[in-house]
């Protein structure tokens, strides 16, 4: 299910978010890039999860599984899946873009989201 507000969960402390922003600033431009479009479909959703200003769970949570995905390659065939898990098909409609399932994430979806990405990063 798309959520069209979702739940942002509670503030997230600076230590923990200023280390994935070190993580973040470590990428490489061309691995930043797919989170970028990532983050320009959910906009168009009206479903950002910039952090600046917000370093609230669900960004945070979002941003890690991002992050970590960039760190060995994001692809939609990796991507859908893992999204189809906690969402549904819904990520396979045509209207629906990755960007716009991502930031439809309430932060306990977006915490599950980066668990089952922090587990493929390792695979």
């Amino acid at each position: 299910m798309i959520a069209v507000a979702p739940d942002e969960g509670t503030v997230v402390d600076d230590d923990t978010f200023d280390f994935l922003q070190r993580r973040y600033e470590s990428l490489t431009d061309a691995q930043r890039a797919p989170i970028t479009e990532i983050a320009t479909q959910a906009m168009r959703a009206s479903l950002s999860f910039h952090t600046k200003g917000y370093r609230t769970l669900r960004r945070y949570e979002i941003m890690r599984g991002l992050v970590c995905l960039a760190e060995v390659g994001i692809t939609d065939e990796v991507l859908c899946p893992i999204l189809e898990t906690i969402l549904g098909d819904v990520v396979y409609f045509s209207n629906v873009t990755v960007g716009h399932a991502v930031g439809s994430l309430d932060w306990t979806r977006a915490a599950e989201f980066a668990r089952l990405i922090s587990l493929h990063s390792v695979a």
